[in-house]
């Protein structure tokens, strides 16, 4: 009895060693892939800033596996974290490279249209919308600032890019994105440091706003845009804030016009 005892003891403790060692070669190799994933994809981010590096990936026939592998990315990363990590590490910086490399083929009509009218190219924008809506404000170290302005930036750029297909108005009509980008825009700490942000968020709040087809988009706007902050900003130092913030008010006018009509008729 004793003896069983002991050789069961003996079995377990080799397993927990075994264990021990498996999780360790499996955390190496998540380590690796996600080392190789951030390199390759800063890469491939960066040489899509090229039209015709661009204009060659969505011409191939693989375009449909693109963006399922971006799907998968994206959202083994939203899934991951019940916060948004913010510090220098390669998922994060592999997740970043990906967010770019949508912006960057979405500055085509044939990107545009990939990522409005697919599956996974609808997917990958609810995802980036995800993303975005749970990073936190900047604050913190240096380097812990410039790696959230990094990911607020290059998502924007994405979301605006595709914003401008005709059916991506109601592909993003989502409360949570349209809070972040009123926070954005009326949001005042730090904002020396990163007024691009704030332009960023009033340029895509426009493109959304310029053809509102559903009454349900028009009650996020009216319940979470405040006005009072837009209109401030034409009184901004640059122009292209005032003309921005102009040309916005603009668009919620109309709106509030269009379905204030539809309503009393």
């Amino acid at each position: 009895m004793q003896y069983e005892w002991q050789r069961q003891q003996e079995l377990i403790g080799q397993m927990l060693v075994q264990t021990k060692e498996l999780r360790s070669q499996i955390k190496r190799q998540t380590e690796f892939c996600t080392l190789v994933g951030s390199t390759i994809g800063y890469f491939l981010w960066k040489a899509t800033q090229k039209p015709d590096i661009v204009h060659m990936i969505l011409r191939e026939d693989k375009c449909a596996r693109l963006t399922q592998m971006i799907v998968h990315v994206l959202k083994s990363f939203n899934e991951t974290y019940r916060v948004i990590p913010t510090a220098d590490t390669n998922e994060v910086r592999f997740v970043l490279s990906v967010i770019g490399l949508v912006a960057n083929l979405s500055t085509t009509d044939a990107g545009r249209e990939m990522f409005s009218n697919t599956e996974n190219g609808n997917k990958v924008v609810k995802l980036i919308i995800c993303i975005l809506s749970r990073i936190p404000s900047p604050s913190g170290n240096h380097l812990k600032k410039y790696f959230i302005l990094w990911i607020k930036r290059v998502s924007y750029a994405a979301l605006y890019s595709i914003s401008i297909h005709p059916n991506a108005s109601s592909l993003m009509e989502n409360i949570n994105l349209i809070r972040t980008l009123n926070e954005e825009i009326t949001t005042t700490a730090d904002k020396e440091d990163v007024p691009d942000l704030r332009l960023f968020a009033l340029k895509l709040l426009k493109s959304l706003t310029r053809n509102v087809d559903t009454i349900s988009m028009y009650n996020i706007l009216e319940n979470n845009i405040t006005l009072s902050e837009i209109f401030n900003l034409t009184a901004a130092v640059d122009s292209e804030t005032v003309n921005t913030a102009r040309e916005l008010l603009d668009n919620l006018r109309k709106v509030k016009a269009q379905y204030e009509t539809k309503t009393n008729v």
